[in-house]
């Protein structure tokens, strides 16, 4: 019960929390330096100053004095945790019995704990401190193999990364240029496809213009033959130049 109310006394009132610092206001209260110089910083900005427990009011901003003696008992409460004592006997549990993995006290290990292997709890926390440092050293070694392991398999991405880069590079080059030549292949060809164009655009336009005089001159023929043919004269008939050519052809 004494040690609660000795607990309780060590907790700051704001964060209520073992005290780190202590630090005693005038009007004897004790606060973490840390928690009451947050609370004094809040109020500055009203210039106003009070004790967070009592509500004591200060002219100015207090200052705030160390408490040796509350700072090295608080120190020595946290550094030796409380003796467990026996569900069963409420002794202290100064023993281990190994057999059963379980701390036990003076009576426990004289009643049904007697056949078993029992030791002190100092000796055995120190057997078992053994064994964790045994396993802290494997697990230190497989953390150190996974870490290696770990930059290997980055270095391999990194590798893998850097192949994809230069891979993606060189078939975005690879394909520019092939659009490239197909480009210009194309050009070559629209270019000497329109000029087969042209050459036999005029070709033909030569063609039809001589089918087209060569028409015209067949048609001023049949109409002059046609008008012969109309007349009553025989002689002018017979003695007209077209109609002999035509009769020699």
């Amino acid at each position: 019960m004494a040690s609660a109310d000795v607990r309780d006394d060590l907790l700051c009132p704001i964060c209520l929390s073992t005290f780190t610092d202590p630090v005693i206001l005038t009007c004897g209260h004790n606060f973490c330096r840390g928690c009451i110089d947050q609370f004094l910083n809040i109020q500055d900005e009203f210039g106003v100053y009070s004790c967070p427990q009592c509500r004591e009011k200060f002219p100015q901003r207090p200052s705030l004095i160390r408490n040796i003696a509350l700072h090295n008992v608080a120190e020595r409460f946290v550094e030796e945790p409380p003796a467990v004592k026996c569900s069963i006997h409420e002794k202290i549990l100064e023993y281990y019995c190994t057999e059963d993995a379980a701390c036990i006290c003076v009576y426990c290990s004289a009643e049904e704990h007697r056949q078993h292997l029992v030791e002190k709890v100092e000796e055995a926390s120190e057997k078992k401190k053994e064994i964790l440092r045994n396993v802290l050293k494997k697990l230190n070694t497989n953390r150190e193999k996974t870490e290696e392991r770990v930059q290997s398999v980055r270095q391999q991405r990194r590798k893998a990364l850097k192949k994809t880069s230069e891979e993606t590079k060189r078939v975005t080059a690879l394909f520019r240029d092939i659009r490239r030549r197909l480009e210009d292949l194309k050009k070559r060809i629209l270019s000497d496809i329109s000029r087969q164009e042209k050459q036999l655009s005029l070709s033909l336009s030569d063609v039809i213009q001589k089918l087209e005089i060569k028409r015209d001159e067949l048609s001023r023929k049949m109409r002059h033959i046609e008008e012969l043919c109309k007349m009553a004269d025989p002689l002018t008939v017979l003695q007209d130049p077209d109609t002999e050519e035509a009769e020699t052809r």
